[in-house]
């Protein structure tokens, strides 16, 4: 358990900048006006903050102000690429008819379906995406389920500590509590083996002394002190993408938003001036005063009136009091291409394809090839960002079943599960072309063949595989 100084800044002051930058990726991923303004108006002037777009008030400007929620668009599509569709977990043994591996296959099974995992992993996605990376803890509470709890730890209500880049500890907390300028925080720790809770009173940047978990009905009764019987951390931190270009050395994720802050703060700035063109461009008809309909409040023109006969004018002056409309211009075209290239650059630097989000897509059907050459970046990205979570999601699942035996009362034995992505965007009947050319020409083994109409298969499946089609071939010959 770590020992905390009453006078400990928190968070702690080497990861303040981290937390100012979580801070400002949290505003741009909420996409809410208010709390963007909030965020670069409450910052000590700079060019950088007050400079922007949402940086600027005058009056009551931020009525005009409109946000284009690019940021929560590149979050959604980034967890969306890797888990449309659920992952599939095995157990390696269990295709090798192991019956304990068979029976703990069909509990991995139940316990995904029953702790709604996948969607769990959809949300998680979505936070890592924006701010570089997101937590995953393994709980346990046999009043609410009979399996393994997981859960999502926010990035910027923890303290990671890392040892040769891999997580060793960390420290999650929340505000339990203020009253005034205190405010009581429940610190988590986590380490290999023990979990800790903690209950300290401070300020809004000092930790506090630590105080009695029987101080608030919402810590009342917690353990201080819970022993795991588990040689490994009851969590795991999954990356968004490294390295952080920001942070270099400090082991953690990097957001899809990092280096176009600018670029998101300009679209809100082209997008809002777009509108202010068509607000500014309505028909506006200006006439002399003494052609109102004269009312309580003031007057009128009556524009589906015919005749109009009082009228005091000169005869020989009506060329400058008559009706005059007026109309600005809108300057779409302007408007619409420089928000496209905006888009584009925001898109490109996050690691993906405009395809990827229906830009520069031409009126024409696409066969799956010709999209899968078009969003190679995409596919690119996806694939680095897999394999941040694949290693992750293993770990997790056997944690899962050794928590299911050690505290649940679980007859089941941990394998370590082998975790698959469905591959994204397959067009089956450009995939069979490709393999039948291939197969004409003789250019291509059963093995190659199997791989890649199955690239989500284990090595073992695979193998059998093409062992039950060699016996088929064998057999016809």
């Amino acid at each position: 358990m770590k020992n905390y100084s009453p006078t400990q800044e928190w968070p702690p002051k080497e990861w303040q900048p981290i937390f100012e930058k979580y801070e400002e990726h949290a505003a741009l991923y909420s996409g809410d006006a208010q709390v963007l303004t909030d965020y670069y108006t409450s910052k000590p002037y700079s060019p950088i903050r007050n400079g922007r777009f949402w940086g600027r008030i005058y009056g009551d400007e931020i009525s005009m102000k409109l946000r284009v929620p690019v940021a929560a668009d590149l979050a959604a599509t980034s967890a969306g690429l890797l888990f449309s569709k659920p992952i599939t977990a095995s157990i390696k043994e269990a295709s090798e008819n192991k019956a304990e591996a068979v029976v703990t296959e069909d509990i991995l099974y139940d316990m995904l379906q029953s702790t709604d995992f996948h969607s769990m992993l959809l949300e998680a996605a979505e936070y890592s995406s924006a701010l570089g990376g997101v937590y995953i803890k393994i709980n346990w509470d046999i009043t609410l389920s009979p399996y393994p709890i997981p859960s999502i730890a926010q990035a910027d209500t923890a303290i990671p500590e890392f040892k040769f880049g891999k997580l060793s500890a960390v420290t999650f907390w929340k505000n339990v509590h203020e009253d005034g300028k205190t405010i009581y925080r429940l610190l988590e720790r986590h380490e290999p083996g023990y979990i800790f809770n903690s209950l300290y009173k401070g300020s809004e940047t000092m930790l506090g002394e630590r105080i009695s978990l029987e101080t608030f009905t919402e810590t009342s009764g917690m353990p201080e002190e819970i022993a795991t019987q588990i040689d490994s951390l009851l969590c795991r931190y999954i990356p968004n993408t490294k390295p952080n270009r920001l942070f270099r050395g400090a082991n953690i994720g990097q957001s899809d938003f990092a280096g176009t802050e600018d670029l998101m703060d300009a679209l809100d700035n082209v997008y809002s001036s777009w509108m202010r063109d068509i607000n500014l461009a309505k028909a506006r008809i200006i006439v002399p005063e003494e052609w109102l309909m004269p009312t309580q409040s003031g007057g009128y023109f009556d524009v589906e009136r015919e005749v109009y006969t009082s009228l005091d004018i000169d005869p020989t002056s009506m060329e400058n009091v008559g009706i005059t409309m007026n109309q600005f211009a809108i300057r779409t075209d302007e408007h619409r291409q420089t928000a496209l290239e905006l888009l584009d650059r925001i898109i490109t630097h996050a690691g993906y394809s405009p395809q990827s989000f229906g830009l520069q897509i031409e009126g024409r059907a696409e066969s799956g090839t010709a999209l899968n050459i078009r969003e190679r970046k995409t596919f690119a990205t996806r694939e680095k960002k897999i394999g941040y979570w694949k290693a992750a999601l293993e770990d997790l699942l056997y944690i899962m079943l050794e928590v299911y035996s050690i505290h649940l009362g679980g007859n089941v034995t941990s394998f370590k599960p082998v975790v698959s992505f469905t591959p994204a965007h397959i067009d089956i009947e450009s995939l069979a072309d490709t393999i039948n050319t291939l197969d004409s020409a003789s250019a291509t083994s059963t093995y190659i063949k199997v791989k890649m109409l199955h690239p989500e298969w284990t090595e073992d499946m695979i193998q059998e595989e093409v062992a039950r089609i060699e016996k088929k071939t064998n057999s016809i010959l």
